[in-house]
């Protein structure tokens, strides 16, 4: 607002935000009034010469006036330009009527009569006034212009009668003509308006912007009190030009000039409906009590009112009824507005409350329900299921595959496949049944009301037909299946976890027999659940207590019977259960993650003990073999972990060798072949244990740099009596040597076949016919007697 004022004249803001010269403006503005009033009371020189002095000083203060609003509203905003143009219209016109006096006294050469020309310009002066300070109030509200109109209104028309009966009235018994008594309230009624319209803007206006409106409130106050001494002396026909009061219209005039150039704001109002403050309420009544008060004091001491002052009381009746009317309107109107407000409030807090419920209660990914939701409707379910016979089944659905979606494709495809996958399988539920996604890429289903097992099972069927047809993925076609897990609930009580955690076991039993399998949750598979959550927790803290213990097998040569190498085995001295095979806990530790630590335990063990038998043997040329998991191998850090034990035991690497399955190979190919890759650079032998039983391919055998096969214990205990056997080994003997790789027989435990495998001229074997997995120092003795034997060949 500031910055616009600034734009009038030589009235420029600096670089700080303050206006160049503005005080200088005011000072000006000041020395003139104070130099004219100092005139007028010297009065020096021939009545004449004053004439022509009072009357230019008053030209040129008008002109001032005309040019500081004009200005304004040439460079300022639309918004603000009608308010300034109908005030430089106003300051015109009164220097317009100013003109005219002028030309009664200096060319005619007599006193301006009243009334004449020079009152029009004078009035319009006062009507333009009042129509811009209306302007000023369109920002408002249309309530608050109203009750700013009629505040206006009733100011005016209170300090009217208050101005009649202190000012007009007293002066003569005989008060004019009606022409001239018209006239003459015309000018009071004109300046209360302006007043009355500045103070109300002034009270509903922001303190930022209050500056100019103090300015024309200060413009409206000087005219009221030059106008009314003017009207007093005129109807008593003792005015004459020059008399001290003419400083006051030169005064307004300035003061007009200098509420336009104000930097600090303009006359536009902001308030909005029901803003106006404590002053603005109580304003409008001060001089409504000022009115009443007089006309009071008029009836006690005269006995009646003037004309005038009576049909003034009933306007201002009529006013305050409208006002009161208005008041009325607008506290209705706010109450309205009110209860719109509380309404369309409660619907939008309602609104926010169900979206929150909703997000609470679904997957935001597929808009599914989520876990908490899926076991709430289960929760229902079963509680009327008590006086139900039919059945209720919980499917649960783990997609198979989906890693490799995410992987391939990225996380976004992985998105957009769940979301297909769950429009396809809930296209073929019923109504009633419920689809959940309760995490990843897991989904559930609750089918209550069914008649029979079997039909759980269709159910889960339809559910895995719905995901045969290809999904589309970026263009390209992918293909998934589920595996199905079905958990049906009991005909007593059965808690919603519960029947969830069986449906999961199930389907962890249905992925075990590979893709798209479906396995309905029996006792056994509960047992087994209870039990592997057994073994983890008794498994981490074997790990933590030391219960691990490594044995030691022997590989013999077949032809002299020396021991070639040994395989590390680790078992588990359980308290309660005593010694436990792999096969109790080996699965569990590999679920579980235990695995990558008992592994690297057992490296570490085996190595230091190679290391330890070296020390104790001379000449000792034995390889010490350590079985890798399939989580080990997923490890990209584990080829650096095995040149750290290396290191730290002081083997030589040849000596070590990594035993891993093909089910391990197979597992994540790429990844095995780097792994496997660094594994070989660092110089240790890699072995492909339990060849024949996984998935035996010889592209495998080509790509991954392996240096022995170990044919399968199933293969070996048919030998002497199955000729298929006895094939199989012969042709993965024969196979072996045509890749130069060593061929190893695992499992053998008879002199059949023991024969056997040297026929087919299979070098190595392992097996309890040489010697059941021991303890280090139970293999000392065995490992001197080789070391000699290899000595003396």
């Amino acid at each position: 607002m500031g910055g616009a004022h600034g734009e009038v004249g030589t009235v420029e803001p600096n670089a700080s935000g303050r206006v160049i010269g503005y005080r200088q403006a005011v000072l000006a503005a000041a020395a003139a009034c104070l130099l004219f009033f100092a005139w007028l009371a010297v009065a020096p020189g021939s009545d004449r010469l004053n004439l022509v002095v009072d009357n230019t000083v008053q030209s040129v203060a008008a002109l001032i006036g005309t040019g500081a609003c004009a200005a304004v509203a040439l460079r300022g905003s639309r918004r603000r330009r009608s308010t300034w143009v109908l005030l430089a219209a106003s300051a015109a016109a009164w220097g317009l009527g100013q003109v005219a006096w002028s030309y009664y006294e200096l060319v005619v050469g007599s006193a301006t009569p009243f009334p004449s020309v020079a009152d029009v310009g004078f009035l319009a002066a006062r009507g333009l006034a009042v129509v811009a300070l209306v302007f000023a109030a369109v920002a408002m509200g249309p309530m608050s212009r109203l009750r700013c109109g009629l505040d206006a209104l009733m100011v005016a028309t209170s300090l009217l009668m208050v101005t009649w009966a202190t000012a007009v009235a007293p002066s003569s018994g005989d008060v004019g003509s009606l022409l001239s008594q018209v006239v003459a309230l015309g000018y009071s009624f004109g300046d209360v308006a302006v007043l009355s319209l500045a103070l109300t803007l002034l009270s509903q206006a922001p303190a930022a912007k209050r500056g100019p409106l103090l300015l024309l409130v200060a413009h409206s106050g000087v005219l009221v009190m030059t106008d009314t001494v003017y009207a007093h002396l005129l109807i008593s026909e003792q005015y004459a030009t020059g008399s001290l009061f003419d400083v006051g219209w030169m005064t307004a005039n300035l003061l007009l000039a200098l509420a336009a150039l104000h930097p600090g704001g303009d006359l536009t109002a902001d308030a909005d409906e029901g803003s106006i403050s404590e002053l603005g309420l109580a304003l409008p009544y001060l001089p409504v009590l000022a009115g009443i008060a007089v006309a009071g004091f008029r009836l006690v001491t005269v006995g009646r009112l003037f004309p005038f002052m009576a049909w003034t009381a009933i306007a201002l009746g009529v006013i305050l009824i409208a006002r009161h009317l208005l008041v009325l309107a607008e506290h209705l109107w706010l109450r309205r507005n009110l209860q719109a407000q509380v309404q369309a409030r409660t619907l939008e807090v309602r609104s926010r409350e169900d979206q929150l419920r909703h997000q609470a209660s679904h997957d935001p990914l597929t808009d599914l329900p989520n876990r908490n939701l899926f076991l709430d409707r289960l929760q229902q379910v079963l509680l009327r299921r008590r006086n139900d016979t039919t059945l209720v089944a919980v499917l649960f659905l783990d997609l198979d595959g989906f890693k490799d979606v995410n992987d391939s494709r990225g996380h976004g495809a992985g998105d957009r496949l769940l979301r297909q996958v769950a429009t396809r399988m809930r296209s073929c539920l019923r109504a009633e049944d419920t689809l959940a996604r309760i995490g990843g890429d897991e989904f559930t289903v609750l089918c209550p009301g069914l008649a029979s097992e079997p039909q759980a099972v269709g159910v889960a069927e339809r559910l895995g037909e719905s995901l045969a047809a290809p999904l589309f993925l970026d263009g390209h076609e992918t293909y998934v299946t589920a595996s199905i897990g079905i958990a049906y609930a009991g005909p007593r009580g059965c808690v919603p976890d519960e029947l969830l955690r069986d449906a999961d076991a199930a389907m962890y039993q249905a992925k075990e027999r590979g893709r798209g399998q479906i396995q309905v949750f029996t006792t056994a598979l509960h047992i087994r659940a209870e039990s592997r959550l057994q073994t983890a927790a008794a498994l981490r803290r074997a790990v933590a207590d030391e219960q691990l213990r490594v044995l030691y097998q022997p590989v013999v040569s077949l032809r002299d019977g020396t021991i070639k190498g040994i395989e590390a085995l680790v078992r588990w001295e359980h308290p309660e259960r005593g010694l436990l095979g792999p096969g109790d806990f080996i699965e569990v530790a590999e679920d579980t993650g235990l695995i990558v630590g008992v592994g690297q335990w057992v490296l570490q063990q085996a190595c230091c003990q190679l290391a330890a038998w070296n020390a104790a043997i001379a000449n000792l040329d034995v390889n010490i073999a350590v079985n890798l998991s399939a989580r080990q191998l997923a490890e990209p850090s584990l080829p650096q972990r095995v040149a750290e034990t290396i290191e730290a035991c002081g083997i030589d690497p040849r000596r070590l060798v990594l035993e891993i399955t093909e089910s391990a190979l197979v597992h994540d190919v790429t990844t095995a072949a780097m792994v496997l890759d660094e594994l070989k650079a660092l110089g240790v032998g890699l072995a492909v244990d339990d060849f024949g039983t996984g998935f035996s391919s010889l592209n495998y055998l080509k790509r991954f740099p392996v240096d022995v096969l170990k044919i399968d214990r199933s293969f070996v205990s048919g030998l002497g009596v199955d000729p298929e056997d006895s094939a199989i080994v012969a042709a993965v003997r024969a196979l072996g040597g045509a890749l130069g790789l060593d061929v190893v027989a695992e499992g053998v435990e008879t002199e059949l076949q023991a024969a056997k495998l040297l026929e087919l001229d299979c070098p190595y074997a392992q097996g309890y016919l040489f010697s059941r997995p021991v303890p280090a120092g139970a293999l000392l003795p065995s490992l001197l007697r080789s070391s000699r034997a290899s000595t003396l060949v």
